[in-house]
């Protein structure tokens, strides 16, 4: 965390976060939820397959750890329930870090999630965090795309003169993407990704 990390956040006009592995250290609670799930299934956990996959949505998960033979709208109910108890069970909150670029962001912020509205709300109403958003798009099962999201939120605001924007993500294909459309790019490393796996982005936070 640099000085100027903390000048290029409060110098931009709009400041789009990522939710999973940037507010919290929420993704290893992702696996160990999947994990728990395939077993009670007779099912066996790919982590490498896991981790390729970290920031798609769940309905497009499920089929690569399950097999198309998976019940997708009984896994995705069950696991938002264990989600939630492990998250309460574990005392995940918002990451000190994470709540310092909130702060610095001074201007618009917005939430970018593929993950599930009901567990996205819930953990912002329990760390009392839900109110430091301005606009919150969590994908959950909608047919939109993160990427195409991110695209529609810039060019929504490329009009606005002298507009600057920035993307705090944990995602290399979007960090790339973000590059690629004038943001300012922030990666953030987590216990599932690597360094290396952010390393495009013009900051990097070395863990969450």
């Amino acid at each position: 965390m640099t000085a100027a990390l903390e000048a290029a956040l409060r110098a931009a006009d709009t400041v789009v976060f990522d939710f999973d592995g940037v507010l919290a250290d929420s993704e290893p609670l992702h696996m160990r939820s999947y994990r728990q799930l395939l077993a009670a299934e007779g099912g066996q956990f790919d982590e490498n397959t896991f981790r390729s996959l970290i920031g798609r949505k769940e309905r497009e998960i499920w089929p690569a750890l399950a097999g198309p033979r998976g019940d997708v709208d009984s896994l995705v109910a069950r696991r938002a329930q264990l989600m939630l108890d492990l998250t309460e069970r574990e005392q995940l909150r918002l990451d000190d870090r994470a709540a310092r670029m909130l702060e610095w962001s001074s201007g618009e912020r917005i939430l970018l999630s593929s993950g599930s509205p009901l567990l996205v709300d819930g953990l912002l109403r329990r760390w009392g965090a839900d109110t430091r958003f301005g606009e919150m798009r969590v994908l959950g099962d909608s047919p939109a795309t993160k990427p195409d999201e991110l695209r529609r939120i810039v060019a929504e605001r490329r009009s606005i003169p002298g507009w600057r924007g920035a993307l705090v993500e944990d995602s290399p294909q979007m960090l790339v993407l973000g590059a690629e459309i004038g943001l300012v790019t922030v990666g953030v490393v987590h216990p599932l990704n690597s360094v290396d796996d952010v390393a495009s982005a013009d900051f990097v936070i070395d863990g969450v």
